[in-house]
């Protein structure tokens, strides 16, 4: 085995290994930036539901009825519903999309759709 040989190995296996190091340093900064993501997407809907509950039970207590915790269940469910749609990021009927009267759409669906 000559000089060369040895030298070609070795740098096959320095670049083997630090080509190695570098995928899973990259792989360890995409994971972490995900977790940030999504702490901050957990983060902002505690924040959200901690403003509405509190809101909502002081509405509650203001009406001092029945119907204000029932609006309050009710407003909390809608709230939650909307901040899922909007981490979808999409619209609720494709613009581009054809609706065909099958009668099987909601009307609230069909009436977007136009």
């Amino acid at each position: 085995v000559g000089f060369n040989d040895t030298l070609r190995n070795g740098m096959t296996v320095f670049f083997f290994f630090f080509f190695f190091f570098l995928i899973h340093l990259f792989l360890l900064f995409v994971l972490l930036l995900l977790f940030v993501l999504a702490f901050l997407l957990l983060f902002e809907f505690i924040c959200t539901a901690i403003f509405l509950v509190v809101w909502l039970v002081l509405l509650a207590r203001w009406m001092d009825l029945v119907s204000g915790y029932l609006l309050l269940a009710i407003e909390v469910v809608c709230a939650i519903c909307v901040h899922l749609v909007d981490l979808r990021n999409e619209p609720l009927v494709d613009a581009g999309a054809e609706v065909t009267d099958t009668g099987l759409e909601p009307k609230w669906l069909r009436t977007l759709a136009t």
